[in-house]
């Protein structure tokens, strides 16, 4: 199945008729006249609705946010260890993170979910949706088996993180890896703010996270 890459709906006034074209009051509107019916004439109002479908499915965009996830998480673990060596700030190294978990997320999404799935194509909050689909699905049945605990720690850490892009909950928490902020008195960068100090999940917690993405990353895109 593939998405539509462009809709537009347009209210359009017929201005006239002629053998091969009909024209319109708004400009730039014309149309064959053989597509309308014969009786319609100058004055006559029609609602047009254009839409152009991609060629590519959803599957495909899938595996392309698969790729570009696995991508980020390589260099995010390459940021990390520049960071332990007080060689790169938190800010490049959790920014590529949260990439890669929204790429991921995205990927799983426009894979496992059905219907129109064009808001994931778009939206940077994926994090609560993804959670949802993948506790129904075997590889997570299998990896927290008893654990609930684990997968609860894991999905707020993932949550944590996807706070961290500007483009999410930017008015609540203006606090982000990207851009400079405010808090209404001081102003904020974030190369010279310390985020993993916020972060009081264990380490295992954190191997778990970068489990699921490497599993979920690795089934999209073999």
């Amino acid at each position: 199945m593939s998405e539509p890459l462009f809709r537009k709906h347009v209210h359009l006034v017929v201005k006239a008729r002629g053998a091969g074209e009909t024209e319109f009051v708004e400009p730039g509107y014309k149309l064959p006249s053989h597509e309308l019916p014969p009786w319609v004439a100058p004055g006559h109002a029609l609602d047009l609705s254009v839409e152009i479908a991609s060629k590519r499915t959803y599957d495909d965009w899938s595996r392309a946010y698969a790729r570009q996830g696995k991508a980020d998480l390589k260099v995010y673990r390459e940021l990390k260890k520049l960071r332990q060596a007080s060689v790169l700030e938190d800010c490049h190294e959790l920014h590529y993170l949260q990439m890669a978990i929204e790429k991921i997320a995205r990927a799983f999404l426009l894979k496992h979910s059905r219907g129109d799935r064009r808001a994931y194509l778009l939206s940077h909050v994926a994090v609560n949706d993804f959670a949802g689909s993948y506790m129904k699905s075997p590889e997570h049945k299998t990896r927290f088996a008893g654990q609930a605990w684990l997968w609860q720690q894991v999905r707020l850490l993932a949550g944590e993180v996807e706070r961290l892009t500007p483009a999410v909950e930017r008015q609540a928490r203006p606090d982000n890896v990207e851009y400079p902020w405010s808090d209404g008195l001081k102003l904020h960068v974030p190369s010279e703010t310390q985020f993993l100090k916020r972060f009081t999940f264990s380490q295992n917690v954190w191997a778990q996270l970068l489990a699921v993405l490497d599993e979920v990353g690795g089934a999209l895109d073999p």
